[in-house]
């Protein structure tokens, strides 16, 4: 059976759909995905067991002090696609991007990234700011409409980790750049990403956000620190 059929056949049910859509949101483990989809748990294995042959869904395990480890599940890093024809962005991108650095230079290919991540990151709060009408950007408002709502949609899997007085800690668990992340994270992280964050800041206006893990280079998810400073 092609890869294609395959998903679409995994996919076919409404109960694998619905694991999907908690996973977006963050890790969970079988006790969790049972009680937020309201299938029994041996037939969350199941379709656990059918998402994880296809690569949709990877496990790993948190150890505490004492008894077995907890298996948390959680959706892949790996890209799947069904496009007849397929369409290959990833090269495209990578096309532009060694171009670019051809032709203009190391440096240079970093300023334009640099410019266009800043562009990117204040464009974006503008734009939430405006649909949400948002005057004044405060840390709850700032987890349920950026973090909750926008991260889930552009399907990074967010996940709040630490949230009191003026610090949000969270992390995202896919990258939306993740190949190319980890072929260029001179570029695609630590200029671009950095920027589009940096933006970010710019126009939450008093905010500072620190990034302490990425993808990119090597950690099993990205993690961001956003402080409001006083007054802000």
């Amino acid at each position: 059976m092609s890869v294609g059929a395959e998903v679409s056949k995994v996919l076919s049910s409404s109960s694998r759909w619905k694991i999907l859509e908690i996973l977006a949101k963050g890790p969970k483990d079988i006790r969790a995905l049972v009680k937020e989809t309201g299938i029994q748990p041996t037939a969350v294995r199941y379709h656990i067991q059918s998402l994880h042959r296809l690569g949709l869904v990877e496990t790993y395990e948190e150890r505490g002090n004492i008894g077995r480890p907890r298996i948390y599940y959680k959706l892949s890093k790996k890209q799947i696609s069904v496009d007849f024809p397929a369409r290959n962005y990833i090269l495209l991108a990578t096309l532009l991007i060694e171009a670019m650095r051809k032709n203009l230079g190391e440096e240079e290919a970093k300023k334009l990234m640099h410019v266009a991540g800043l562009k990117k990151g204040v464009g974006l709060i503008e734009e939430l700011a405006s649909k949400y009408n948002i005057t004044r950007w405060k840390p709850q408002n700032f987890k349920s409409i950026y973090i909750d709502s926008y991260l889930t949609q552009i399907g990074v899997q967010p996940e709040v980790v630490k949230m009191g007085g003026d610090r949000i800690v969270f992390r995202e668990h896919n990258c939306q750049f993740l190949e190319l992340a980890m072929e260029y994270p001179d570029l695609v992280c630590d200029v671009l990403d950095t920027a589009v964050h940096k933006g970010i800041s710019e126009a939450l206006k008093g905010v500072e956000i620190t990034k302490t893990k990425c993808m990119g280079h090597g950690d099993e998810f990205c993690e961001y620190t956003v402080t409001w400073k006083k007054g802000a």
